[in-house]
């Protein structure tokens, strides 16, 4: 599952998240009964999360849980060398 701009998640969906991540379970909305996952999570963000974390806006627990493999990627505008123009 792949979870774009991770960094601007409200409290409650914050926790809801690691909720998930850590029960591998989900209740549908509207459904009574759990259900087990299996699935593996990628996130993204243009935010600075362990900062967040510092100042009390993002989960110390669920920076933990995402925090397993990070891939920092600048942005193009720095690697103009891997630019290439079209033949």
């Amino acid at each position: 599952m792949f979870l774009d701009e991770i960094g601007e998640l409200s409290p409650a969906a914050q926790a809801a998240l690691l909720r998930v991540l850590e029960t591998k379970t989900l209740t549908r909305l509207g459904a009574s009964s759990e259900r087990k996952l299996d699935v593996r999570v990628l996130s993204a963000t243009h935010r600075d999360l362990a900062l967040l974390c510092r100042e009390g806006r993002f989960r110390e627990d669920l920076m933990h849980r995402l925090n397993a493999v990070v891939l920092v990627l600048p942005p193009l505008r720095e690697r103009r060398e891997e630019i290439t123009r079209p033949t």
